[in-house]
C-alpha cells in the first residue's frame, strides 16, 4: 500500500480520485491547496503525489519545484484538464512540467484505467 497526496481543488473530482486510489488499496490524503500541501509534505512522509496544474494561489509548477528542493525521490503526477488545444503546445507544457520534476502527465478527464496505467508507468504500484 502507498502513502498518496492528492492535491486538486475540485473537490468533486477529488473525492472520485480518492475513491479510485482507495480502492486500488492506496492510503489517501486530499489536500485542496498547494500552500497546505507543501506543509504536510514538509513534514509527513508520502510515497507519491498526484497534482493538479491550474490552482490558486501557487499552481502545480511552483507546488512540483518546490516539492523537489526537499524530496528528490517522491514520483509526482501533475494532470490538467486546460492545457493548450494544439499538440505542439502540450507537448511543451509536458516538457515543462517534467523538467519541474513530475515523473508523469495525466490529462483529464480521465478513466479508472488512465490513472491506474500512469501510476503503474510512474512505478506506484
Amino acid at each position: 500500500m502507498n502513502r498518496i497526496m492528492v492535491i486538486e481543488d475540485d473537490h468533486s473530482l477529488s473525492g472520485i480520485i480518492k475513491e479510485y486510489l482507495k480502492e486500488a488499496g492506496h492510503d489517501v490524503v486530499i489536500n485542496y491547496n498547494a500552500v497546505s500541501a507543501i506543509r504536510v509534505l514538509k513534514s509527513e512522509k508520502f510515497d507519491a503525489i498526484l497534482t493538479d496544474v491550474n490552482m490558486y494561489p501557487v499552481d502545480g509548477y511552483e507546488l512540483i519545484n518546490e516539492v523537489r528542493r526537499f524530496n528528490k525521490n517522491v514520483k509526482i503526477i501533475a494532470m490538467s484538464g486546460s492545457l493548450p488545444e494544439s499538440q505542439k503546445a502540450v507537448n511543451r507544457a509536458v516538457g515543462e512540467l517534467k523538467d519541474e520534476g513530475a515523473d508523469q502527465f495525466l490529462l483529464k478527464p480521465f478513466t479508472r484505467e488512465e490513472l491506474q496505467n500512469c501510476f503503474v508507468t510512474a512505478g506506484i504500484c
